[in-house]
């Protein structure tokens, strides 16, 4: 286990530590749908719910590496 790749987040209290830790680079969008993500986890979404946040930041990365 010698790689330095950090965790991925487990939950949303993770998510909060991340958001913290990278507001100072992170887009406006990407820390709307982070902020989205811990409050769905936290409220119990549904996997619907989940996977449109998913859909939703995919193009939002497509779009931005235009």
């Amino acid at each position: 286990m010698g790689n330095n790749m950090p965790q991925k987040p487990q939950n949303a209290a993770d998510l909060k530590k991340l958001l913290k830790q990278y507001n100072n680079i992170l887009t406006p969008q990407n820390k709307q749908f982070i902020t989205e993500l811990i409050q769905r986890l936290e409220n119990g979404s549904d996997k619907a719910g989940l996977q449109d946040l998913a859909q939703r930041m995919q193009r939002a990365a497509k779009q931005a590496k235009k």
